[in-house]
């Protein structure tokens, strides 16, 4: 039963430790994305005024 519980522990640390940079890096990925996004529509959009 001890060792169930220090394994359940056990688990719980390690999907913490797995989870945490997984979220962290989402969230990264999330942030650099929307900023290419924006970039691109700006760069998109002052090309498009520039030919008109």
């Amino acid at each position: 039963m001890r060792k169930l519980i220090n394994f359940k522990h056990f688990l719980l640390k390690k999907s913490f430790t797995v989870c945490v940079p997984f979220v962290f890096l989402n969230y990264f990925s999330t942030g650099f994305f929307i900023n290419l996004l924006t970039a691109f529509l700006t760069l998109f959009t002052k090309s498009y005024v520039k030919v008109y």
